[in-house]
């Protein structure tokens, strides 16, 4: 019998002349964040490995943005605005801060946590900081939408796209998402880059990477932008329930899911139907092994003044991933 936790499809009719993606968005994805958004962010205070890998190899000075931050957890990693109180650490990316990380999400009630969420004493406190803390420490953070930013075009070093694009109901919408963080990165002159960087003009863009293998990220570089997302193939690594063979279906009706998000009453265990838990459906599209790299191509084809180098892709842990460059091959 399924569980009340187990995804199922999401149905979306997405054909139909009467579908509204913004409106489905806006019902099973922003609406149920603001609902449970302190639960969600009391289980979300530990980086993704590969996030503070990505950070560590930006050059100083870099200022970029997290679009889709939800509660903030990646925006004091090697920031200059982290300060120096608590515990830090190298794994965490908390000791040597050289960034600045700006945050964005749809969510008001995220960005409220976000605003005051550092690690350490997010470990310690749960994201309830003391006033005299709250008033010295705060990340740059702002209420905004991943499709249209309002980040100048060109304006930032990095950017970053975490478990946000799987949320997009529509193609098109997943494409606009990658377009965006293209638009506001600040490309490097293709004639700055050494020799061995500046990737052949005849490079096939959206190359499939290693996959299952950290990525080996050399460059020292701004113009770059990193995306995570859910992946179908789940290989058994994860409480995740797409695909336990590991093969990709038919179509995209394994691909659209509603992903249940229980939540339960504060201090309570509840027992089933005792009406002190709610379930809230939030929608997924669960990418297949290279769909990702097909998205960045597809959106590239509208900056054709650009490169859109890949520097490194694959799956980690139950996602996909991958790190871009914008080269600006007029200079």
């Amino acid at each position: 019998m399924p569980k009340a936790s187990d995804p199922r499809p999401a149905d979306l009719q997405a054909s139909s002349s009467s579908f509204d993606a913004s409106i489905y968005e806006q019902a099973n994805v922003h609406d149920v964040y603001e609902n449970i958004a302190r639960h969600f962010s009391s289980t979300r205070y530990k980086p993704w490995p590969l996030i503070p890998r990505f950070l560590s190899t930006l050059p100083p000075g870099s200022v970029g943005a997290d679009l889709g931050c939800g509660n903030g957890k990646y925006l004091p990693l090697f920031s200059t605005l982290a300060g120096q109180g608590g515990d830090h650490d190298n794994e965490d990316g908390l000791q040597g801060g050289h960034l600045i990380s700006l945050g964005m999400d749809r969510s008001t009630n995220l960005v409220s946590l976000a605003q005051h969420n550092f690690l350490d004493d997010a470990r310690k406190q749960g994201n309830q900081l003391p006033s005299s803390i709250a008033h010295q420490r705060r990340n740059e953070v702002a209420v905004g939408d991943a499709l249209l930013s309002n980040y100048r075009t060109a304006s930032l070093d990095y950017a970053l796209s975490i478990a946000t694009i799987h949320h997009f109901s529509t193609p098109a919408r997943r494409v606009a998402s990658i377009a965006e963080l293209i638009r506001i990165i600040r490309p490097v002159p293709r004639s700055s880059l050494p020799s061995s960087a500046a990737p052949p003009a005849s490079e096939e863009r959206g190359e499939q990477g290693e996959e299952g293998r950290g990525p080996g990220l050399q460059n020292c570089s701004t113009g770059r932008f990193l995306v995570f997302v859910w992946a179908l193939e789940q290989r058994g690594e994860s409480r995740r329930k797409f695909d336990e063979n590991g093969q990709p279906g038919e179509g995209d009706e394994r691909q659209d899911l509603l992903v249940p998000w229980v939540l339960k009453s504060p201090g309570q265990a509840p027992q089933p139907d005792s009406g002190e838990e709610k379930v809230h459906q939030r929608y997924y599209h669960v990418f297949k092994s290279g769909e990702l790299e097909d998205l960045v191509r597809e959106a590239a084809l509208s900056f054709p003044h650009l490169r859109i180098h890949r520097e490194v892709s694959g799956w980690e842990r139950g996602n996909w991933y991958g790190v871009w460059q914008c080269i600006d091959e007029t200079r």
